[in-house]
């Protein structure tokens, strides 16, 4: 019987077990185990979800009494005793569902904040796809690239993630559905069973889990993480977007993108007009002191500072501003990343064009800004993986990636590779410094610090060459 994975999504956060089973106890760890009698020691509207097995009418009151408006009262009993489960007050039943040959059942009330009631869940769609794919900004990003060509097949896309996850691709208008679970919901080692029954459901089911970490980014503590460098990288060296357009039977190119809300987009043209409004100050200052006064606009560069991993930090950031705050008196640089970051951008405390944003915008904040940024640079981030396919120039600093690996099929991009760096591309994930050589001088991964100021520089000079030949703000609208 798959009922303990079927629940999962109704069973996040906290919650109660109403009357356990005394053979296998708590079906996950963080439910809340409690007999039907201790239900009135609660204060009402307090839990995420109430489970329980063994539901009479009696405990039904109690139990709907403690759940949160637009939480679950998740039921399993018998056929002939699952309506006297049916709670007080309004609800939408969410999930019906027979198991042991229809004996018994399996249903889901959704809490409402009215007295309505819907005992009819949606039809499930004919032609249904699940993607499961859990992690950060760059798996989501990667991720969108299967959704518009498996739209375009007809599917009914519902995709299993995290919350991390789910921060990051929630407003993509290909998806219909999301199951989420929290970290650990589901311990690792029912993972499998877990997928196996949330496959019953589709008519096709995608699984993109380690479609790239482990494929073709060696995990330490596995055997390709060890292979001498040659043999890893003739076996590692594929394209990410090839493989997962080839897992989930969609044709190229890839078309990932990240989708701003209407009010984030509307934020991000707001925060460019406001650094670029100092360039109009910068112009009458010159034409004080007798420049000519010629009105440029601006140029606004995003700079990710670092990414998950102790090899995403370029050393050279403090002297390759300083060249570009003295060669492009209207180029604003705007630094960006988590809270960590802030110690990069120590000393450019009192230069107005430098703007300091780490730990200050929010992850989709920062990614609504990289859609109409003049120019983005970083590491091999999230970030800038946003805006592959945009036409924003991008400039990425490589690392443990090829370019055959990672940037192959984007747009617009100038992909720095370390040079004479015998261990890149790597292929490697690093959660330490142990198989990550350092660069004595700087104390940064070796392929990193390979990457000179004077390739940087050019790099830029090509990208401004570049936005030199389009509309100048068409983007900050």
């Amino acid at each position: 019987m798959t009922l303990k994975y079927d629940i999962v999504e109704y069973t996040r956060g906290r919650g109660l077990e109403v009357n356990l089973n005394p053979d296998t106890g708590k079906l996950y760890a963080h439910f809340i185990g409690v007999d039907d009698d201790q239900l009135s020691l609660f204060a009402g509207g307090v839990f995420d979800f109430v489970f329980s097995q063994n539901l009479a009418k009696r405990q039904s009151v109690q139990a709907w009494r403690v759940v949160k408006q637009g939480g679950y009262l998740v039921v399993s009993a018998a056929h002939d005793e699952i309506t006297a489960s049916e709670p007080p007050g309004g609800f939408d039943v969410v999930r019906h569902q027979s198991y042991n040959h229809g004996a018994q059942r399996l249903v889901v009330f959704k809490k409402r904040s009215d007295k309505q009631v819907n005992v009819r869940p949606e039809p499930w769609p004919e032609k249904s796809c699940c993607i499961v794919r859990y992690g950060g900004i760059g798996d989501m990003i990667q991720t969108s690239s299967i959704l518009p060509g498996l739209k375009a097949q007809g599917y009914h896309i519902t995709l299993n993630t995290d919350p991390s996850g789910h921060r990051i691709i929630k407003h993509d208008p290909n998806i219909d559905h999301f199951i989420l679970q929290d970290k650990n919901q589901v311990p690792n080692e029912e993972l499998g069973p877990y997928w196996k029954a949330l496959s019953r459901r589709y008519s096709k089911f995608i699984n993109l889990c380690e479609s790239v970490e482990a494929t073709f980014l060696a995990l330490p503590g596995r055997m390709p993480h060890l292979w001498p460098h040659d043999v890893r990288h003739a076996r590692l060296n594929v394209n990410y977007m090839e493989h997962i357009h080839a897992l989930a039977g969609v044709d190229l190119p890839p078309q990932d993108r990240f989708y701003p809300t209407p009010k984030e987009a509307a934020w991000a043209s707001k925060q460019y007009r406001r650094i670029t409004r100092f360039s109009d100050k910068l112009t009458k200052w010159d034409k004080k002191r007798g420049g000519n006064g010629t009105p440029t606009g601006g140029t606004v560069i995003l700079w990710t500072l670092s990414g998950s991993s102790t090899h995403k930090t370029w050393p050279h950031l403090d002297q390759l501003l300083a060249r570009l705050l003295v060669t492009y008196p209207d180029v604003f640089v705007v630094l960006v990343g988590d809270g960590l970051c802030k110690l990069l951008e120590i000393g450019w405390e009192n230069e107005p064009r430098i703007i300091e944003r780490s730990g200050v915008w929010s992850v989709r904040e920062t990614l609504a800004f990289a859609e109409i940024a003049d120019l983005v640079i970083g590491p091999e981030t999230g970030v800038i993986a946003s805006v592959a396919m945009r036409p924003v120039p991008k400039i990425i600093f490589m690392s443990h990636a090829s370019v055959e690996n990672l940037t192959k099929y984007w747009t617009n991009t100038i992909s720095l590779e370390p040079e004479d760096c015998d261990c890149y591309p790597c292929h490697q994930l690093h959660y330490g410094k142990e198989y990550c050589p350092r660069d004595e001088e700087t104390g940064v991964a070796v392929c990193q610090a390979k990457i000179s100021v004077d390739a940087t520089e050019a790099a830029i000079q090509t990208a401004m060459l570049y936005n030199d030949t389009k509309p100048k703000k068409e983007r900050a609208v």
